[in-house]
């Protein structure tokens, strides 16, 4: 903001990527909406409805995301505009998006014949089954996941953020997700590509410091290397 003020909002490339986010965000809302719509005998009304046991640690971890949004809202308030510009921006999107998810686990669309559940929804609203499995499977899931997102903050710490996105995604492809090494070279390459152009050449991003750039700080005298 500082460097393009507002006029980087009129980019065609940062118009394409807000609205593809926003697509995948809201798609699989959109499409449960209509798939509802669509089984509805007669004119569809809202219905308030309690949800079950099973999505109650959704719900949990879903409050205390808007607890955390809140209080990043309320901190970085008093920051000066160009600091608390994306902690900003990102927390009302995130809120925004949040309490939408929550609509959408209580007030649900419902037809002469009932109320339209889950189980009429497009099967990646409800997660791809996600709800059919054990608490055990689902917690073992998640620990795995967790253990990924801490290994990426290590290597962040360890080789800097760009570096470190680099050997996560394509770790995460190849050794959890078990896909070729041409798959995830295939994906992992221009996404690393893509960031390192936008982020790094055009706006400049000044990148947290490692332990890697701090044993060899020569390295960053190179401004194409600055990533460390």
């Amino acid at each position: 903001v500082n460097r393009y003020d507002f006029e980087w909002l009129g980019f065609p490339l940062v118009i394409a990527l807000l609205l593809l986010t926003l697509f995948g965000i809201l798609r699989p809302s959109i499409a449960a909406l209509m798939a509802s719509r669509q089984r509805a005998a007669s004119t569809p009304g809202l219905r308030f409805q309690r949800p079950g046991p099973a999505e109650m640690p959704n719900l949990a971890f879903t409050g205390l995301v808007v607890l955390f949004l809140v209080v990043t809202l309320f901190v970085s308030s008093a920051w000066p505009f160009g600091a608390k510009l994306i902690p900003q921006t990102i927390g009302w999107g995130g809120l925004v998006f949040t309490l939408l998810y929550l609509l959408g686990r209580f007030v649900r669309v419902a037809s002469a014949d009932g109320l339209a559940t889950d189980a009429d929804a497009p099967e990646d609203y409800v997660g791809n089954g996600v709800d059919s499995l054990d608490t055990r499977t689902l917690l073992a899931r998640a620990g795995n996941f967790l253990a990924w997102c801490l290994g990426y903050l290590g290597g962040t710490a360890l080789v800097g953020l760009l570096p470190a996105m680099f050997l996560f995604l394509i770790g995460y492809m190849r050794f959890h997700g078990r896909e070729k090494w041409s798959t995830a070279l295939y994906i992992t390459v221009p996404t690393w590509v893509f960031c390192y152009v936008i982020f790094h050449q055009m706006v400049g991003v000044t990148w947290p410091q490692s332990l890697f750039g701090n044993l060899f700080p020569v390295i960053r005298s190179v401004q194409s290397l600055a990533i460390l």
